[in-house]
């Protein structure tokens, strides 16, 4: 689970097999697993104004319009230059362009979608 705090914070709980917490040096196995809301240190300096959370992925938007990843990579769903299944830490979302208007939607299937400025990604 991902809860975003009105003063832009980022706080994780959950199960972590898949690196979904996006804390950078906990395991990632059936095993891991925090019960308590843990702040995703990553964000400290960023202001975070939109998360999206399912079982596999966690996505965020910073107030710059920079999206941010972490979770499940087994199809570059994160990031494509790796052949990492798991990034258990945030890793920016690279677009080809700069958007102002950036809007994400999941389904538990690993369906993802941006839409930035009208724009589907």
């Amino acid at each position: 689970a991902l809860c975003l705090t009105e003063d832009y914070k980022i706080f994780s709980w959950g199960n972590n097999y898949y690196g979904q917490l996006g804390i950078e040096n906990f395991s990632c196995n059936f095993d891991s697993t925090k019960n308590e809301p843990v702040e995703i240190d990553f964000f400290k300096k960023m202001r975070v104004v939109s998360i999206k959370a399912e079982y596999y992925n966690s996505y965020c938007v910073t107030s710059e319009n920079k999206i941010y990843g972490w979770g499940s990579n087994d199809n570059g769903q994160i990031y494509q230059e790796t052949d990492q299944t798991v990034i258990n830490a945030p890793r920016q979302i690279l677009l080809n362009e700069e958007f102002s208007n950036i809007m994400i939607t999941m389904k538990k299937s690993g369906t993802h979608v941006f839409a930035c400025d009208g724009k589907l990604f």
